[in-house]
């Protein structure tokens, strides 16, 4: 099972396979919501605000699948321009697995990647 991030549709279909239920529910219960949604922008911040038991109760969902890998077509861009200096450019295996700002901050929040 995978999360996948190249774009919305496919965030939409990971999802729903993810938790076992339809884009469809999916869409809908984030039409309800947007307001709430919006209001905290579910960040690494604030994501504890969002109530995956109200979500999963929307849409029918009693167990989730586990996600043993995650698609990413993103990277976050670097603090300021000196680290384009310092580290030059980055493949994504490259910036997520050596001593970069990404991997580190991404450390922090408990992902770790091998490649």
């Amino acid at each position: 099972m995978y999360l996948n991030t190249l774009g919305k549709h496919e965030l939409y279909q990971s999802v729903a396979k993810i938790t076992g239920t339809t884009e469809k529910l999916i869409k809908e219960y984030v039409l309800e919501n947007m307001d709430e949604i919006t209001d905290y922008h579910y960040d690494e911040s604030s994501i504890h605000y969002m109530e995956l038991d109200k979500f999963m109760e929307y849409i029918g969902c009693r167990k989730l699948h586990q996600i043993d890998k995650i698609v990413v077509n993103h990277i976050t861009p670097r603090k300021d321009i000196s680290g384009v200096y310092e580290e030059g450019l980055l493949t994504l295996p490259h910036a997520l697995t050596k001593d970069t700002v990404l991997a580190e901050y991404l450390r922090k929040i408990g992902f770790t990647f091998e490649f």
